[in-house]
């Protein structure tokens, strides 16, 4: 599942999941984005951001 919480000064954040999230997970997650997490199956807009084939310096040690 794929979740959304609103941080402060406009940012977003994606939170991918195996299953739901619990009631009491919530409250951590809000207190961990400093936001709300919103509960919208998708966000509307334009968004910038790293490209998914962008190489970070973990993965390119997973991969050798």
């Amino acid at each position: 599942m794929i979740h959304f919480a609103e941080g402060k000064h406009g940012k977003f954040y994606v939170i991918k999941s195996k299953k739901g999230l619990k009631s009491q997970d919530i409250p951590k997650l809000n207190w961990l984005f400093n936001g709300t997490l919103l509960e919208v199956e998708k966000l509307e807009g334009e968004f910038i951001g790293p490209r998914k084939e962008m190489i970070t310096p973990w993965s390119t040690n997973a991969v050798e």
